[in-house]
């Protein structure tokens, strides 16, 4: 039987089309299962966001780490975000492009901090001259021109560092060593919070240029200052034993909503509720219901320190905010090794010790673990 041609080019082109479509799908498929594994190896939490759902996010330390694929009307890139808290100067610091240098002769602002190497491939902006020239030490100049090394197009700003790559990352090295460069870079730029909390607070409003930079050349003076009067006055800390006899034992939590509120319930950034964990919550003993929502999940058992099959994730509650709806708290509580997890949906209650707080996810780490039915 003869086939018109014009039917054949169109059935041709509907099988070719159901071809790229599955071809994409195992593509999309492939690329999750890469970005899982690279999120485990840098415990950041697997999310939804990003094109096709490629997404990773989490801190380290007092830094929030952010991974996804983003798809514009004409390109597809990798997004790789490392946010600290602000620098407080205005820093805003890119790669040198050939017209700068017409931009500075004719006057352009750029702060040179007198390394040849990173005044030839960056353009400094900031705020204050003096301030950004306290900021750069050599340890920082250091980092940032490694950094430049390994990812050239790099940009650093007031509150963060950014690197952008062609394409979806496909790779679970690509990523994980793209992120792991950040963070280090990170380590050494952010501010120490706890220095500059001591200084005095920059006025909202300030008349003109010179008086803001007055105002921030004092705020480096005090913190340089506050930095040295802890290097001269430091003393030896007590050991474990005279802390645990100094301090009296933690009375029982019995009412998760009373710690989530007081964590999550302001919405604070990632680092600030680990700080404010880690100064009133870590180490307490808890007494807590919640229904069972199955195993934890291989980022839980490696903060927990403990087998994957062992911690139970509990739902224990919801804190409601007008802006942002309802927000699900969790608890993934380690158990002995070899227990049985309760069936999801099943009510439980369980006691243990508060470990560890992940401020993105809203999940609390329990540690020593045990449930009863609730």
């Amino acid at each position: 039987m003869d086939i018109d041609p014009f039917w054949l080019i169109v059935i041709i082109g509907i099988l070719v089309s159901f071809g790229m479509r599955g071809y994409r799908r195992i593509q999309v498929r492939s690329s999750r299962e890469e970005w899982a594994k690279a999120a485990d190896q840098l415990d950041l939490a697997s999310g939804t966001g990003g094109y096709h759902g490629l997404s990773m996010a989490g801190t380290a330390g007092e830094l929030q780490v952010l991974v996804e694929a983003r798809k514009t009307s004409d390109s597809t890139v990798t997004h790789y975000r490392v946010g600290f808290p602000p620098l407080g100067m205005g820093l805003q610091l890119t790669r040198q492009a050939g017209w700068h240098g017409i931009m500075k002769t004719l006057g352009g602002q750029d702060i040179e901090v007198g390394d040849a190497t990173f005044d030839d491939r960056f353009v400094v902006k900031a705020n204050s001259p003096e301030a950004a020239l306290r900021y750069f030490t050599p340890q920082r100049i250091a980092a940032l021109n490694t950094l430049f090394d390994q990812h050239p197009g790099f940009s650093l700003s007031n509150d963060q560092l950014v690197v952008e790559t062609s394409g979806v990352a496909k790779e679970v090295g690509d990523i994980v060593s793209t992120v792991r460069d950040l963070t280090a870079a990170g380590r050494l730029l952010q501010i120490d919070t706890n220095l500059a909390s001591a200084a005095p607070a920059i006025p909202t409003e300030i008349a003109d240029t010179s008086t803001r930079d007055q105002a921030l050349e004092k705020v480096y003076e005090t913190i340089d200052a506050h930095a040295d009067d802890e290097a001269s006055e430091a003393t030896e800390p007590p050991t474990p034993e005279e802390s645990a006899a100094s301090a009296p034992p933690a009375a029982t939590d019995r009412d998760a909503m009373l710690a989530a509120t007081a964590l999550f319930g302001e919405n604070q950034l990632s680092f600030e509720v680990e700080r404010l964990f880690a100064a009133n919550y870590k180490g307490n003993p808890v007494e807590w219901s919640g229904i069972a929502k199955g195993p934890a999940g291989v980022r839980a058992s490696s903060i927990l320190d403990v087998d994957d099959d062992s911690v139970l994730l509990i739902d224990v509650g919801a804190l409601e905010d007008d802006l942002y709806g309802s927000t699900s708290i969790e608890a993934a509580v380690a158990l002995p090794g070899g227990a049985t997890l309760p069936e999801r949906g099943e009510s439980v209650r369980f006691t243990g010790r508060l470990h560890a707080v992940d401020g993105l996810t809203k999940t609390l780490f329990v540690s020593d673990g045990s449930i009863d039915p609730a």
